[in-house]
């Protein structure tokens, strides 16, 4: 069997030759030259997380950021698949980079658990000054053994559920699904067809007996049984916007 070296001729996509728009913002971005406002101050370092598939150009894609990360003294951390409820890797990331629109779901919900900024693949721009950020509310989940995780869109339970708000009566539902808002937890529940909807405006509780099927961010998974709070997080993440005002001052953030 023979085996041919990778070209590396000029139309290769090689991680070595690959300069995607997306790379140029990330190597910007950790520049620490404050010309962006996106976090005040200029951090030497940090980590980046890298949502992407498996296909080739995706792993090429992780390279290039990953190389673009270590070149300005930051570490990467890679999420190749979608993970089950409580299984996001713990520790701080400061940016989520997504490879392609796809992924954005689980971009989002990466970012909300860290609190981090997200870099989606439509921004591609190559002047610091004009990127800026928008807040995003999310939700918490977190568990009574102490799992959790966030929800940046929706998550729904199908099975039975006992929830109450706040120090409010108890409630059972044979179906769940909460959303975040900027005025807090969106709440539908009832028994399909017939569901109601109301807003939350203090941390929620819900009880599972069994293990019950959702869908966290579009995304099916399982939740233990036990009981779990919700609370809402009106600014979960910070979505990277392009905004063409000339930044006045490095100091802006």
């Amino acid at each position: 069997m023979t085996i041919r070296p990778r070209s590396t001729s000029p139309g290769s996509t090689s991680r070595s030759t690959l300069r995607s728009p997306v790379r140029s913002v990330v190597e910007n971005l950790l520049a620490g030259n404050g010309q962006h406002r996106l976090w005040p101050g200029e951090p030497k370092s940090g980590r980046v997380a890298v949502v992407r598939g498996f296909d080739v150009g995706s792993r090429e894609f992780r390279g290039a950021i990953r190389d673009a990360a270590t070149a300005r003294g930051w570490s990467s951390i890679d999420v190749p698949v979608t993970p089950g409820f409580g299984a996001l890797p713990a520790g701080e990331v400061r940016l989520v980079v997504v490879a392609r629109a796809s992924l954005l779901p689980l971009g989002e919900r990466c970012a909300a658990h860290w609190g981090a900024h997200l870099l989606g693949p439509e921004v591609a721009i190559t002047d610091p000054s004009a990127l800026s950020h928008c807040s995003v509310p999310g939700l918490r989940v977190t568990s009574a053994t102490g799992a959790h995780d966030a929800v940046a869109a929706r998550l729904s339970i199908s099975g039975p559920a006992r929830y109450r708000i706040g120090g409010g009566p108890q409630i059972t539902a044979e179906s769940l699904a909460l959303e975040p808002s900027a005025a807090g937890i969106l709440v539908e529940s009832g028994t399909p067809p017939t569901t109601g909807l109301r807003m939350a405006e203090r941390p929620l509780d819900f009880e599972l007996d069994r293990e019950a099927e959702a869908v966290l961010d579009g995304h099916p998974t399982t939740l233990p049984p036990g009981r779990y709070t919700v609370t809402a997080r009106p600014a979960a993440f910070h979505r990277v916007v392009v905004d063409h005002e000339p930044v006045s001052s490095p100091s802006l953030v």
